[in-house]
């Protein structure tokens, strides 16, 4: 398995993991949605790092664990540049959501705002990390270690 398939395929696994993850510990928490109506399916947002085709075997699991999930999943794509992300985030805080899933392009700069959508709701962050916000987890590897 050459480098690029296994980061992807690590990745494919996160994206699962992390929705699945997501999903369990809110029907678990209460059996429904956290926003408290149990007649609605549970939304959960998926923040990827730009439009590259990288991203597409990801945002397919994403939406495989979804649906084995039975959770609305809202797939968002931003431009690759840290400002359309941090734009996205935004619209998703004021939106509101059960869960989100964020490769962040601007950790550092985004902490702030990952920070207080993970106090509002379930937040992980995968592929890239933004160890420094409140995330409740970080799925993936050290790119570097790995190769």
């Amino acid at each position: 398995m050459n480098n690029n398939s296994f980061v992807r395929t690590v990745l494919l696994l996160a994206a699962g993991v992390a929705i699945g993850f997501i999903g369990r510990g809110m029907l678990q928490e209460n059996g429904s949605s956290s926003r408290g109506n149990s007649a609605d399916q549970p939304q959960f947002d998926f923040i990827v790092g730009g439009p590259d085709r990288f991203w597409d075997q990801v945002i397919a699991g994403a939406k495989a664990a979804a649906d084995e999930f039975d959770i609305d999943l809202r797939v968002h794509v931003p431009s690759g540049k840290p400002v359309d992300q941090t734009e996205v985030l935004g619209r998703v805080e004021a939106k509101g959501t059960d869960g989100v899933a964020i490769s962040p392009i601007a950790p550092v700069d985004q902490t702030l705002l990952l920070s207080r959508l993970a106090t509002r709701t379930h937040l992980i962050t995968f592929e890239n990390d933004a160890p420094q916000s409140l995330r409740h987890c970080y799925v993936g590897t050290n790119n570097y270690t790995a190769g």
